[in-house]
C-alpha cells in the first residue's frame, strides 16, 4: 500500500484547516480509514503522532517515471473520493489566504535585491 502525506495540502486544501486541531485530527482519522493515511498513535493538543511511513519525496524527475505517475494519480482519485465535514467548497478562499500569508518583501536584502 503505499500512503502520500501531503500535510499543507490535506490540512488546508481539502479540509480546510488552518487552526482547527480537532478537525485535523478528525480528517487524518477518515484519511486513515479511506487507507490515505497510516495509522494515528496519539493525539494531543497540539499534534498528532502517527505512524511511520518510508518513503521519498517526489521529484520533478521522478514523476516522470512511468510507474511513478499512475500511482499519484490514483491516490489523488482516491483523496478526491473521500467525503469531508466540510458543508462548503474552500478551495479559492484557503488559497487566497496561503497566498495572503507569503511575505512581499524578504527580511535579508541581498534575497530581496535578487528578487526584484
Amino acid at each position: 500500500m503505499h500512503f502520500f502525506i501531503i500535510p499543507l495540502f490535506l490540512s488546508l486544501i481539502v479540509f480546510n484547516v488552518t487552526d482547527d486541531r480537532e478537525a485535523e485530527k478528525s480528517n487524518f482519522r477518515i484519511l486513515h480509514r479511506a487507507g490515505l493515511a497510516p495509522r494515528l498513535y496519539a493525539e494531543f493538543d497540539n499534534g498528532l503522532v502517527y505512524q511511520y511511513v518510508r518513503g521519498v519525496t517526489i521529484t520533478p524527475d521522478s514523476i516522470r517515471e512511468p510507474h511513478i505517475h499512475p500511482l499519484v494519480a490514483r491516490n489523488m482519485a482516491r483523496l478526491h473520493k473521500v467525503h469531508s465535514n466540510m458543508k462548503t467548497p474552500k478551495l479559492w478562499s484557503t488559497g487566497k489566504h496561503m497566498l495572503s500569508l507569503i511575505p512581499r518583501t524578504y527580511s535579508n536584502p541581498d534575497k530581496q535585491e535578487s528578487e526584484e
